[in-house]
């Protein structure tokens, strides 16, 4: 687990992000290359009482982050099970790599529109999971039809956080 504080050098590219108008300025930001590794970012925080923010692909800071910030993008993993139509992807992972991984089975996911946004991150992943009836996750997606006719339906494809 890669560590950086503010007087570290690549401290201010960690925490860089598409939100221009949020300055952050954690105390401590946690480069996690697994889920080991926000594990004990997560118990670092509570030991010290500091709160925590999660970034992966540079969206997702609403507020600035402060205290520990977890940085996920290095977390890009995609398992496809083709069988079962669903898609095990890490925290860090974007559309374009879920895209590219579900294409070699024949398969699409119902993502945003900017392949460079992290999978969890875009509306089309939270209105596909409401409109699938579950609370949050996981969010639905869609393989292209089994026929060409103009009749032919979308199999529904699960999209689920990596454990």
């Amino acid at each position: 687990m890669q560590t950086f504080t503010p007087d570290h050098t690549g401290y201010r590219e960690e925490i860089a992000g598409f939100q221009t108008g949020i300055t952050s300025t954690p105390q401590l930001v946690v480069a996690a290359t697994s889920a080991d590794d926000v594990a004990a970012a997560v118990r670092l925080a509570a030991e010290r009482d500091l709160p925590v923010s999660v970034q992966a692909t540079g969206h997702g800071l609403r507020a600035p982050a402060e205290g520990v910030l977890i940085s996920t993008r290095r977390m890009t993993g995609v398992t496809i099970d083709p069988d079962r139509a669903v898609a095990r992807v890490e925290a860090g992972t974007t559309w374009g790599s879920v895209i590219t991984a579900a294409a070699e089975h024949g398969l699409a996911p119902l993502s945003g529109s900017s392949p460079a946004s992290a999978w969890w991150a875009t509306p089309s992943a939270a209105d596909s999971a409401s409109s699938a009836g579950t609370s949050a996750w996981p969010p639905t997606a869609f393989a292209p039809p089994r026929s060409s006719g103009p009749t032919a339906r979308a199999r529904p494809v699960r999209s689920t956080p990596a454990s």
